[in-house]
Formats: structure tokens, C-alpha cells, sequence
């Protein structure tokens, strides 16, 4: 049997590291990996992981077992990862940042004080500064405003991502996130994290969106204003239409359900339009970007086209004859549905003469809504 160099070099890798494990290494003992001495954690399994917490995967990458005075010792003799890593026993865990780990880091504390970022850490500079920060905002001496601002100005990329994921969790918080990204992509963090983060920002900017929307969009409120084109180029706005009743519907003409609900709004439109009812329809027709990255770029124009063509034959073959249909052929990336917060059609809104929202989806009792407000 004949051995390589790189083959002798992971065959003696491996022996020392087996050596370090099975002798029990003292934290004193290692020269590179994650020591420790946790109070109330006498003779119990210790994990260390890798976390991703946008993708809520936890990768154990070395396992060890504390001694009768609550001593561990995980070597790794080729150093980690940059990134974020727990140390974890039985339920508790302690967040380590590692940048550029080629030494020995060592922790201490107490098993349950952990979870409240109680404790100490030697040989990582970013770590310390992590766990006081985390520690004074769990605790309350940190106030909200002035954690935003650790996160903000801290320096090593890994930590400030930590910081932001684990104590600004929350939509409101999307714009902190936003450049906390910009310090990782300067720092050079991998595309994939990258993109991973994006994703996350972009799922907090939708969430806040629909918060927004929810707030506005109620029983009582002023409708929010929607001006677009028509079929025939001449732009619409809803706020022309105040002074009557209003039913604002948003449909498609690819929507069964909408198709089979409108010859009910035509008949409820042909008997009150001259006592001030009409009806405003906002199609989502089109082509959202989703759509789009189906077709090369030259034939988006000529699919457009076959867009509008089915709304106006959909106008045509279901009788929907009023004046006010209007589209921006952006099907749901629509902006009148992002301002109404239409995830699902059909879709509508009865308004009433002031111009407020009186009920929403009268679906099955529209001619006894419209009745309330003529």
C-alpha cells in the first residue's frame, strides 16, 4: 500500500486530533479550537454548530464532552469557517462570531445563564463585542434606539449580521438590514449568503407592505386613489368617480371565478347606474416579472400585446360596459393591487359617495350593499 503526501498529512491530522478527544485535552492543550468551562454543565455532551440563521440549518461540525468541572476542549487543527457558531449543551446554547479563526477561543460561563448572552469569551475580539451588546439589550440597558446603532456602526460584518437577525427580527427593521447587506457584500461575504439575505429583506419589505396596507385598506377609511390607463391609452382615476357608489373590482380575464362573477355585477350595474352606482375594474392582466423571465426580451412587447388583446375581448364577451377599466399589464406586480393589497382575485371594494370604503368583497350580497348607499 503506497501513501501521499496529502494522504499522510490528513492520516496524522486525524491521529492528533484522535489523540486530543480520547486523552480528554485540557483547554490549556489546544492551540487552535473552542475551549471552555461552563458552570453546571459537569459531564454533559457539548456540540459545537455552524448557524444559518436565514436558513434555520445548524450544521454540527465537532462534539466533545465536559469534564467533572464542566471543561471542554474542540480542537481543529486547520482552524474553522468564518461565520457564526453555537456551543451547545443540552438546551442551551452560546453564539460565537469567528473572523479569520486561527487560534484558541475559549468560553466560560454559567449553563443557564447562557441563553441571556451571560457570559465571557477570550480570543475573539468580535465575539466579545457581540455578547455585551446582546447581553445590555436583552437585559434593558440597551434601549432600542441605541442597539439599531451598534448594529449600524459595527465594523466586522458577521457580528453586525448577527446582532440584526437575532434582536431586530421584525419588518420594521428592514432599512437596518438593508445596511448591514451592504457591509457584507463590501467585505466580500459569498453569493450565496448574499443572495440568502436579500431574499430575507425583501420576504421583512413585502410583510411591511401588507402592515401598511392593513392599516389602510379598512371598513371606514378613505379608498386610497388609483389613476391608470385604460384599453384606449386615456388614463382613469378612481377619485374622478367620487360623488357615486362605487364597486371596485379587481379581476383578470385568465380568472374563472371573476368571469363567472361578473354577469352578476352587470346586472347589478345595469339597475342602479342611474341611481349613481357604477363600477371601477382594475384587471390583472399583463405580464409580472416572474412572467417575464419566461420569454426572451424581443417577444415581451408582442406578448403584451396578446395581454391587452385578451382584457379587451374579456371586456367584450362578458358585456362589461362601463367606461372605467383600467390596467398597467403588470398582472401581479400590478400597483394598484400593491395599494389595495390584492393577493387573490376576484377582489373588491364597494365605496361609498364620500369616497370611503364601506365594505369589502360584498361578493354574495352586492345588490343589498349597494342598496345601503344609494
Amino acid at each position: 500500500m503506497f501513501f501521499n503526501m496529502t494522504t499522510m498529512k490528513y492520516l496524522a491530522i486525524t491521529l492528533v486530533t484522535f489523540l486530543l478527544l480520547s486523552c480528554g485535552a485540557s483547554p490549556s492543550a489546544v492551540e487552535t479550537g473552542i475551549t471552555g468551562k461552563i458552570d453546571s454543565a459537569n459531564t454533559m455532551n457539548v456540540y459545537l454548530d455552524k448557524v444559518n440563521p436565514l436558513t434555520n440549518t445548524n450544521d454540527m461540525v465537532g462534539r466533545a464532552e465536559t469534564n467533572s468541572n464542566g471543561e471542554f476542549s474542540i480542537p481543529f487543527a486547520e482552524g474553522l469557517e468564518d461565520g457564526i457558531y453555537r456551543v451547545r449543551i443540552g438546551r442551551k446554547s452560546a453564539y460565537i462570531i469567528l473572523d479569520d479563526f486561527s487560534s484558541k477561543v475559549s468560553i466560560s460561563g454559567d449553563l443557564n445563564k447562557l441563553q441571556e448572552f451571560d457570559y465571557s469569551v477570550e480570543g475573539s475580539a468580535q465575539t466579545t463585542a457581540f455578547v455585551t451588546t446582546m447581553n445590555q439589550f436583552r437585559n434593558r440597558s440597551l434601549k432600542l434606539d441605541g442597539f439599531i446603532e451598534k448594529v449600524k456602526s459595527e465594523s466586522n460584518p458577521i457580528a453586525a449580521f448577527a446582532m440584526a437577525i437575532m434582536g431586530l427580527n421584525d419588518a420594521n427593521y428592514a432599512e437596518v438590514h438593508k445596511s448591514v447587506l451592504q457591509k457584507m457584500a463590501n467585505a466580500g461575504a459569498t453569493e450565496e449568503m448574499t443572495q440568502q439575505y436579500g431574499s430575507y429583506i425583501g420576504q421583512l419589505e413585502q410583510l411591511l407592505a401588507q402592515r401598511r396596507v392593513n392599516e389602510l385598506i379598512k371598513v371606514g377609511k378613505p379608498a386610497p386613489d388609483i389613476t391608470m390607463a385604460g384599453p384606449d391609452g386615456k388614463e382613469r382615476s378612481l377619485s374622478d368617480l367620487k360623488g357615486k357608489v362605487v364597486l371596485l373590482d379587481f379581476w383578470a380575464s385568465w380568472c374563472g371565478p371573476c368571469r363567472k362573477a361578473n354577469p352578476k355585477v352587470v346586472e347589478t350595474y345595469k339597475k342602479y347606474k342611474s341611481k349613481g352606482f357604477t363600477v371601477a375594474s382594475v384587471s390583472l392582466d399583463g405580464l409580472d416579472n416572474r412572467t417575464r423571465s419566461r420569454y426572451p426580451a424581443d417577444q415581451i412587447p408582442n406578448q403584451l400585446e396578446r395581454q391587452k388583446d385578451r382584457w379587451v375581448k374579456a371586456i367584450e364577451q362578458d358585456q362589461l360596459e362601463w367606461d372605467w377599466h383600467v390596467s398597467d399589464l403588470k398582472k401581479w406586480d400590478s400597483s394598484a393591487s400593491a395599494v389595495y393589497g390584492v393577493r387573490s382575485i376576484p377582489k373588491t371594494f364597494l365605496i361609498d359617495r364620500d369616497g370611503n370604503i364601506a365594505s369589502i368583497d360584498p361578493r354574495y350580497t352586492l345588490e343589498q350593499e349597494v342598496l345601503k348607499y344609494l
